[in-house]
């Protein structure tokens, strides 16, 4: 079974090494790697260059935002499976990829769902929160509440089944997307408990009260078009549940220092 992963890019030379090294040290799975790159003019691509990374395959082009170039590396996949790693977060551990590959395998699921870990941007060893993927169920969709996307691997199949990701939503539409593979088309969902992917702090879903109105207002013109209305309202709930991330630490997230692959290293 061979496994895409998909990096966005743009402007990512800080920590996009961080990334592309955790890919690579993956074993026991074939690995495809695609960085789709909006033309960064930082020193990404040179960084690119000089890493010398296996699988890697690297587009550069402008284009039309996260979600534009999302669709680009959904089109470009050629493994079995598909899922997407940002150009700031890596895998904490170098089996993530077989542990995704052996659970879709062993399953018959057409998606692995997988725990992560968001860590502080400075430093990898320091855990902010945790977002954990057991508790996860389709009808949290209705309170703007989705599984982990950094940790969802998917069928290439099914992926395409479910089609692009809609770019009229500036921050929705990963959720809206995984909405339509649970309610929608009604996929099946394996999900594991293992932390497979460590995430930095402050993403755009992430920053502030503005972020959290823009991501629930999205969320509910995406669940009406799913003919499943939601009050605006009540999808505020769900962060009195997602406060308890902040409480609960996985415990099975490994030290940097610990594993083959560390994104200390020089």
């Amino acid at each position: 079974m061979r496994v895409t992963v998909v990096t966005v890019a743009y402007n990512a030379a800080p920590t996009i090494s961080d990334t592309v090294r955790s890919v690579a040290a993956q074993r026991g799975v074939d690995v495809e790697h695609l960085i789709i790159d909006g033309g960064s003019t930082d020193g990404t691509l040179p960084l690119l260059a000089g890493l010398g990374a296996p699988n890697l395959r690297v587009i550069s082009e402008p284009d039309h935002g996260l979600y534009d170039a999302m669709n680009k590396g959904l089109k470009l996949a050629q493994g079995d499976v598909v899922g997407f790693l940002n150009a700031d977060d890596f895998f904490c551990r170098i089996d993530a990829l077989q542990l995704i590959a052996a659970s879709i395998s062993a399953s018959g699921c057409d998606a692995v769902s997988a725990s992560i870990a968001i860590v502080d941007t400075h430093n990898a060893d320091k855990i902010v929160r945790s977002y954990g993927s057991m508790g996860f169920r389709p009808w949290m969709f209705h309170f703007a509440h989705m599984p982990p996307h950094p940790g969802f691997y998917v069928r290439t199949e099914a992926a395409r089944t479910v089609g692009e990701l809609n770019t009229n939503y500036q921050i929705a539409a990963d959720f809206d997307w995984l909405a339509r593979f649970y309610l929608e088309h009604r996929f099946s969902v394996e999900a594991i408990p293992q932390t497979l992917v460590a995430m930095r702090s402050g993403g755009v879903s992430q920053r502030g009260l503005k972020s959290m109105r823009k991501l629930n207002s999205e969320a509910a013109l995406s669940l009406a078009a799913l003919g499943r209305p939601m009050p605006q309202p009540l999808m505020w709930l769900k962060y009195a549940a997602k406060s308890q991330q902040f409480l609960r630490h996985n415990t099975d997230y490994p030290s940097p220092a610990n594993v083959a692959w560390s994104p200390l290293e020089a």
